[in-house]
């Protein structure tokens, strides 16, 4: 007989093996991280809880919830530094930080809800790289 709990996280209905009682499991919906209660026991066929009511201690692990403001501040300034490093790249000394500094934050942020920005920030930064070393190369040999 499999042990059925509600998610502590998503309130999804859990399905497992009656000989998994008391080990951990993680939600394949949200991620959270639970105790599978034992066999029998009074949180085995858990009712679905009413809207607004949560266990006292434990939070809700929904993807949207690791988005943060900062994040977002990220992507549209990796966006500005990509930019700023295509721009630049003919001046070695100030493109390369901007560019790897642009990197970097737009990396960061791909997990904002500004991803498309996020993205196209990385991008250019990554291409503000290759053309710094680009010209860097340029500068060496003489062409």
């Amino acid at each position: 007989m499999p042990i059925e709990f509600r998610c502590i996280g998503c309130e999804k209905l859990l399905r497992t093996g009656d000989h998994t009682g008391g080990m951990p499991a993680k939600c394949p919906e949200c991620g959270a991280l639970q105790p599978i209660p034992e066999y029998g026991s009074e949180l085995d066929i858990a009712p679905k809880p009413r809207a607004g009511r949560r266990e006292p201690g434990w939070q809700s692990h929904n993807s949207s919830s690791f988005a943060t403001d900062e994040d977002s501040a990220a992507a549209v300034v990796s966006l500005l530094l990509g930019v700023t490093a295509l721009m630049t790249s003919c001046c070695l000394p100030l493109a390369f930080p901007v560019a790897l500094i642009g990197l970097v934050m737009g990396i960061r942020a791909l997990r904002s809800k500004h991803r498309v920005l996020a993205l196209v920030g990385t991008v250019l930064s990554f291409l503000g790289i290759m053309s710094t070393f680009g010209m860097t190369i340029a500068l060496l040999f003489g062409f």
